[in-house]
C-alpha cells in the first residue's frame, strides 16, 4: 500500500479504487479474530490448542469460531472413550458442505 502511494502521489479512480481494496483487505488481516484462545477466569490467563494456530498457519486459512467448537466438541467425545458415533454437518466454506464422522 505505501508503495502503491509512493508511486501514484495523484491516482486515477482505478487506482483509488484498488488503494481502496487493499486497504480493506489489510483491515480486515488486522482485526481477525482467533478463536482458539479461551481464558481461565480463575488464574486469570489465557490458554490454546497449538493445533489449531499449526493447522491455521500451514493452509494459510483462519477457523471460524464454530469450526474451533465442532472439533472441540470431537475431541472431547473421544476422551470419553465411549462406543458412541457421533455425526455433524457443517458448512465450512461458503461452497462446500462437510460430513464429518
Amino acid at each position: 500500500l505505501r508503495r502503491l502511494i509512493i508511486q501514484n502521489p495523484n491516482p486515477d479512480e482505478s487506482t483509488k479504487a484498488y488503494m481502496s481494496q487493499v486497504e480493506a483487505q489489510l483491515v480486515s488481516i488486522l482485526t481477525t479474530s482467533r478463536h482458539c484462545m479461551t481464558y481461565n477466569s480463575d488464574n486469570k490467563s489465557y490458554s490454546y490448542d497449538p493445533r489449531f494456530l499449526v493447522f491455521e498457519y500451514t493452509w494459510n486459512v483462519v477457523l471460524r469460531k464454530r469450526q474451533i467448537e465442532l472439533v472441540t466438541d470431537f475431541i472431547k467425545e473421544a476422551r470419553k472413550g465411549e462406543e458412541t458415533s457421533k455425526c455433524d454437518e457443517r458448512i465450512w466454506c461458503c461452497l462446500c458442505c462437510t460430513y464429518i464422522s
